[in-house]
């Protein structure tokens, strides 16, 4: 017989080895339950392991990190399938531009962030000081005003592109642009 308390259950994450030392017991997590897809989890780190796992076929390792859940719900049960949002870190308020915005370019000798943000209709190379990394977004802490448009496109394009080139201007509609944050187009 197995016997299993479910008024405490917990997750067993594995976090990347390159995103593990943002990752402190404690940190709030939300957690997706598969058997519940309409459904968000809210939980918390509680521990670290100290010992990395390597994936059969993957190059990297990962660390084991168990989370809490906060109130389970009677229908989660032992060994269903789980992800998890960590999150490492909140701002407030923030300028944030979509991550196909943002590449490196050298700038006076030396590799930095950059953007191109449109004046003009002309094509800008812009220094940036980035902040906190999101999945879709990333802050901008200086470089850019908020208003200023941005171009967000392919990574082949935007590679190629070297500023002071004219650009044609084709704005995402509202939903898109409260999806990808402030301040970008």
């Amino acid at each position: 017989m197995v016997v299993a308390d479910l008024s405490e259950m917990q997750v067993a994450a594995r976090v990347d080895e390159s995103e593990i030392v943002s990752v402190k017991p404690g940190q709030r997590v939300r957690v997706k339950v598969d058997a519940h897809p309409d459904h968000e989890f809210t939980g918390k780190v509680l521990r670290i392991a100290g010992i990395p796992q390597s994936q059969l076929g993957q190059e990297g390792v990962s660390y084991p990190v168990v989370v809490g859940i906060e109130s389970p719900d009677k229908s989660l049960l032992p060994g269903m399938s789980a992800s998890c949002e960590i999150e490492v870190a909140v701002r407030d308020s923030a300028l944030a531009v979509p991550l196909p915005a943002v590449g490196k370019k050298k700038v006076e000798g030396e590799m930095r962030d950059v953007v191109f943000r449109v004046k003009g209709g002309i094509a800008e190379l812009t220094p940036v000081e980035l902040g906190i990394t999101g999945e879709k977004v990333v802050e901008v802490v200086s470089g850019l005003s908020e208003g200023d448009t941005v171009i967000v496109g392919p990574f082949k394009v935007l590679r190629s592109l070297e500023g002071g080139e004219e650009v044609k201007t084709e704005l995402k509609g509202e939903e898109e642009n409260a999806d990808r944050g402030s301040g970008s187009s």
